[in-house]
């Protein structure tokens, strides 16, 4: 019965290693992403959807807080 008990514990271990090597490998990717993902240097609103798009660099995430388009419309209405 202790070899049996020993064999779970081994089998266990061996499958979940994987597991842990690959979750950290996804951390360390994703940190790496994080620091080269480059900043939004101009942004525009698509009319159509109203959602913000980085124009340069292309595809760069824009900053939810940034404000966008002519001071009038930026405003609030008085």
């Amino acid at each position: 019965m202790k070899d049996i008990s020993t064999l779970v514990v081994a089998l266990g271990v061996t499958l979940w290693l994987p597991v842990a090597a690959q979750s950290a490998e996804q951390a360390a990717q994703s940190a790496e992403k994080s620091a080269a993902t480059p900043k939004c240097l101009e942004a525009a609103v698509n009319p159509v959807t109203g959602y913000a798009v980085c124009v340069n660099p292309v595809g760069a995430p824009v900053d939810p807080t940034a404000r966008l388009g002519p001071p009038a419309l930026q405003a609030p209405c008085a």
